[in-house]
């Protein structure tokens, strides 16, 4: 599949979902609230399954083309793996939930939530979501765009390591959304009352975890599509003619 058709069909994903979104909470607002918002929910879980295939994406790409990677480069796509396992991990709390494991009581003191995880620590000086926060954007927006004139070339090797330039846009909607979020929350009075402000103070932070793991999943798909056209074309390149000694 070409990059632009890729494009375009993740866009049309992502503009389905947001449409599927709102449709149900405004016909089916009763489901919108038991089933797709909230803990364990639909959203929770598509974030959860993007992730997920990022990880194996990101490990498949490093064990199929090792050999044809430097020591940095190998290092750099190991880190990228382990990132996407640690947040689909983070996002379940690492299974808490499932298995019924109880969260460790140093753990507990200091985690919003009280949950086996990371990124609700409450600690004094940093909040590690906001780690992981600005990991995605340097990886999904500050990068892209620095780097924009030498992606444009369609044979850049760069583009075997950064998210594509188009992708930015994607990278930048979840953003969108905890800022609106972080600004209605501060209105006093709010703008509008009822469930809709419910959903935008309490959900928005879901909803941006899922448009941040379905950009990561398509940023590293575009990743292992350049690493794959990169053998493809490492093996049909000539050899060079041998010398006669004739």
């Amino acid at each position: 599949m070409k990059t632009r058709t890729a494009t375009l069909l993740f866009y049309t994903i992502l503009i389905l979902m947001f449409v599927a979104y709102w449709t149900i909470y405004v016909l089916w607002p009763a489901f919108h609230a038991r089933y797709l918002q909230g803990e364990d929910h639909i959203i929770e879980w598509i974030t959860f399954l993007g992730f997920a295939a990022a990880t194996i994406i990101g490990f498949l790409t490093l064990k199929k083309h090792h050999r044809s990677m430097s020591r940095l480069a190998r290092a750099y796509m190991l880190f990228l793996f382990i990132f996407a396992l640690v947040c689909a991990g983070e996002e379940v709390s690492w299974g808490q939930r499932i298995f019924g494991f109880k969260t460790p009581e140093k753990i507990e003191k200091i985690n919003e939530q009280q949950e086996f995880n990371m990124h609700n620590l409450h600690l004094k000086y940093i909040h590690p979501k906001g780690i992981f926060t600005l990991a995605v954007e340097l990886f999904g927006i500050v990068t892209p765009v620095i780097f924009l004139r030498g992606m444009r070339r369609s044979q850049s090797g760069m583009r075997r390591f950064i998210s594509p330039p188009a992708l930015v846009p994607a990278f930048i909607i979840p953003e969108l959304i905890g800022t609106l979020g972080d600004y209605i929350r501060r209105m006093n009075p709010p703008p509008f009352s009822g469930h809709l402000l419910q959903i935008i103070r309490s959900q928005g932070e879901e909803l941006q975890e899922m448009y941040w793991s379905l950009s990561l999943l398509a940023a590293f798909l575009f990743i292992n599509a350049a690493w794959r056209h990169h053998a493809a074309t490492t093996r049909k390149a000539p050899s060079p003619p041998q010398r006669s000694d004739a």
